[in-house]
């Protein structure tokens, strides 16, 4: 891996897309997927929030101040020591990759931020891919340097930097003088290579992708365009305040996207079986009882489906009851299944549990029209060990409100 130093001269947009951020505590790198970590700040085993929040706070002195490595070292060794954290891997290795991910994606997504703007466009139309200083350098990104692609160009879409673990490529700008004089001097080629694509299998759903060629899974994004235009607007975008603060919301919250109809046959029989509502809704994910599935949403984040969800325990830990089928829920499983696969919304905020401690907690927002004008809302609330779920009619836009609280992660697009 590449020596990883601050970046000299911290920029507002580098900062501004950092502070923006969610904290989520995370067990592993693959809890998070590609886009979803430029709305969420994250660092594999840090799962409990007040050390992330350390953690975060290390990397925030970072890139607003830019200190060096040697002294984010300083900083990480005294919450290491502070919190008891037993983290993987080496202390320098750990380091290097919290440090220069964190810097290097505020740096990008700052800097496509500023490649954007008008004036930069008008007077350098042209984006040309650099290659970084890596000590082993990746044969594709090698290949890749001098590059000139337009900025609508699909490939720089999915091949902004960075472009994997320990990448430190760069895009610049030009004008169309620089681009002439390049091209008479046989240094530039126009126009996005063809290197094909890889499958990847997704170590948590099982799910495959197809990850462009010389691209780490979970690197195929453009991290400018996920901070500007991707899941949630940007001026919805407000940070997560720790437990026990209150949750703002942004001042002028739009209604939530338009109610989709919903077709009659997802609406299931009266009178099934708990366990036959159960097991239409496992079905939705490719679940069956005894045999749960973990479901990435939109959002990018992990969820648990499982028979579970479902099975009301007495305090001995014996399942003694369903809630498959209360409150005439049971009809509504599958709209309850379409509201966490596609929702209009997904916010976190923080909640405390059973055993008194607090949890972030997920919610899963959607309206569907129902036959009559009858407009239905379902919101599916999960914190990892416990759900609820509500499913109203006909409701009014404060009931709404009070729903979305928290950070929002993702917003359908209309």
């Amino acid at each position: 891996m590449a020596t990883v130093e601050a970046v000299s001269v911290p920029f507002r947009e580098a900062i501004e897309f950092h502070r923006r951020k969610v904290s989520l505590p995370t067990a592993a790198w693959t809890d998070l997927y590609g886009a979803a970590h430029a709305r969420a700040f994250t660092a594999a085993g840090a799962a409990r929030d007040d050390l992330l929040a350390d953690l975060r706070t290390a990397v925030t002195k970072a890139i607003e101040q830019g200190t060096s490595f040697a002294e984010f070292q300083a900083d990480f060794d005294a919450l290491v020591e502070r919190h008891g954290w037993a983290y993987k891997g080496p202390r320098d290795w750990r380091t290097r990759l919290i440090y220069g991910v964190n810097i290097r994606q505020a740096y990008q997504a700052g800097r496509w931020q500023q490649l954007m703007d008008p004036d930069i466009v008008r007077m350098r139309p042209h984006l040309r891919y650099r290659h970084g200083d890596s000590r082993v350098p990746r044969p594709l990104h090698l290949s890749w340097d001098g590059r000139i692609v337009s900025r609508d160009d699909p490939w720089i879409m999915s091949h902004y930097p960075a472009n994997g673990w320990g990448c430190t490529c760069w895009v610049e700008a030009i004008t169309e003088r620089q681009l002439q004089r390049l091209l008479r001097a046989g240094v530039a080629e126009i126009g996005a290579p063809d290197d094909g694509t890889y499958t990847w299998t997704d170590p948590r759903t099982g799910e495959s992708r197809q990850i462009p060629k010389g691209i780490d899974p979970g690197w195929d994004y453009n991290v400018g365009i996920a901070s500007m235009e991707g899941v949630v607007p940007a001026e919805l975008q407000e940070p997560l305040p720790p437990y026990g603060e209150p949750s703002p919301l942004p001042p002028d919250l739009p209604p939530l996207p338009p109610v989709r109809p919903v077709d009659p046959a997802r609406i299931l029989p009266d009178g099934l079986d708990p366990q036959e509502y159960v097991d239409q809704f496992l079905a939705e994910f490719g679940a069956t009882p005894g045999r749960p599935r973990e479901f990435r949403d939109r959002s990018g984040g992990i969820i648990l489906i499982s028979e579970e969800l479902f099975q009301v325990r007495a305090a001995g830990g014996e399942v003694v009851g369903s809630k498959a089928d209360k409150f005439d829920r049971g009809r509504y499983l599958l709209l309850l299944a379409d509201a966490i696969r596609d929702p209009d919304e997904v916010w976190v905020d923080w909640a405390m549990l059973a055993s008194g401690k607090p949890a972030l907690r997920r919610s899963y927002l959607r309206r569907t029209g129902l036959s009559g004008g009858k407009e239905m809302f379902t919101r599916f609330q999960w914190t990892g060990d416990a759900w609820h779920g509500v499913t109203a009619f006909n409701v009014r836009p404060n009931y709404l409100s009070k729903h979305r609280a928290g950070a929002l992660l993702y917003r359908r697009p209309e």
